[in-house]
């Protein structure tokens, strides 16, 4: 379903004022921060590893041909960044020398993701929502804005709560206590290994179905029980896609005694076409349309008025 933002709001307004609203964090929050889009990520990430000092000269060799590749590609139009991105994440965690810490090829890495989402600064938009009172903040980004903007308005509880997949145990007691928490759920800069990167469905698959089942029990939990809100969101995130498309499964969305709570995708008018309404509507997602981002940043204003934390 299509909703304009003045059907939305009275519905929205509801489910937080009910504490039943969580809100998903998207890479395009933090762009007015200087973090790359996804697309931006991706070519930072070719490049980036196209510059590592490596000592084995097999590794520099196979890591260039691909990275020429996609530059080819990208010449002729053939650009696609998850399939990029997947074999290149692939063969460097092939090398030895990224999983020793005293190597270059480590540091440099290391000291590309410090510097690509540790050195920011959170904008309004991370503080609007931190300041809003939604009960779970989750995000598929890598940097700590939002840790960062809740200890600067004073939500220091909120802050000290900041978890990423790996603290599934920590997340769980905190559902079932009902405390309020930011959530990683791609992982978070200062813990981040190049085998941890999630680009596509096989990396959720790896790294959270198989290792992590206590985190992806975790989501399943906040999905079945709040609403979500999802902000500078690209419409098609791989790993809560695969989430929300088990769970659609498991609770029919017609002709059952028991449905999902709704969820909200904003996104610009042009981009709300029938196939992405279509697309949504079969994992219980709504659209908001938006004219444009001004739209975007007195929502999110509007909200954090109506319930603030």
């Amino acid at each position: 379903m299509r909703y304009e933002i003045k059907e939305a709001l009275p519905i929205l307004e509801k489910l937080l004022i009910e504490g039943k609203l969580n809100i998903f964090i998207g890479s395009g929050i933090s762009i007015d921060s200087g973090i790359p889009t996804w697309n931006g990520l991706i070519e930072q990430f070719i490049d980036m590893a196209r510059h590592i000092r490596f000592v084995q000269e097999k590794d520099k060799k196979a890591i260039h041909e691909i990275c020429d590749m996609a530059d080819k590609r990208k010449a002729s139009g053939r650009f696609n960044p998850i399939e990029i991105a997947t074999v290149l994440k692939n063969r460097l965690r092939d090398s030895i020398e990224l999983t020793i810490p005293q190597s270059q090829a480590y540091k440099d890495y290391h000291n590309w993701i410090g510097s690509t989402f540790g050195s920011n600064k959170a904008n309004q938009k991370h503080i609007d929502i931190v300041s809003t009172n939604y009960k779970y903040i989750l995000t598929s980004n890598y940097d700590d804005l939002l840790q960062s903007a809740a200890y600067d308005v004073g939500h220091i509880r909120l802050s000290g709560n900041t978890f990423s997949f790996k603290n599934q145990t920590e997340i769980i007691k905190l559902i079932n206590n009902e405390q309020s928490a930011i959530i990683h759920v791609h992982g978070i800069v200062n813990n981040l290994e190049i085998d941890e990167l999630i680009f596509a469905k096989e990396d959720y698959n790896k790294i959270i179905l198989k290792k992590y089942e206590g985190f992806s029990f975790a989501l399943r939990m906040l999905f079945t029980r709040y609403s979500t809100l999802f902000v500078g969101y690209g419409a098609s995130d791989p790993h809560l896609e695969e989430v929300l498309e088990e769970l659609a499964e498991y609770f029919p969305l017609i002709d059952s005694s028991y449905s999902l709570p709704e969820s909200f995708l904003i996104t610009l008018r042009d981009k709300a076409d029938i196939i992405l309404e279509k697309y949504k509507e079969r994992v219980g997602t709504n659209l908001i349309l938006i004219d444009d981002f001004d739209q975007y940043n007195n929502l999110l204003s509007h909200l954090k008025n109506i319930q603030p934390r």
